[in-house]
């Protein structure tokens, strides 16, 4: 009996002390699919203008 709850004492700690496999990650990408005349490289630009008008017209609201 001493025995046996040893090896199933030694097997559960050697289970425990292996870190499990992470899953891969992956990253699925996405065509753009511009029309024609829109430049990529400006779009940061354009989310920087609409989040500023954003929050002007946020603090015009609290100052009324």
């Amino acid at each position: 009996m001493k025995k046996v709850i040893n090896l199933l004492l030694r097997e559960g700690l050697e289970h425990q002390s292996k870190p499990p496999q992470p899953k891969r990650f992956r990253i699925r990408t996405h065509r753009l699919r511009l029309r024609p005349g829109f430049d990529p490289e400006k779009l940061n630009e354009l989310s920087d203008e609409l989040e500023s008008e954003a929050f002007l017209e946020k603090q015009l609201r609290h100052r009324r």
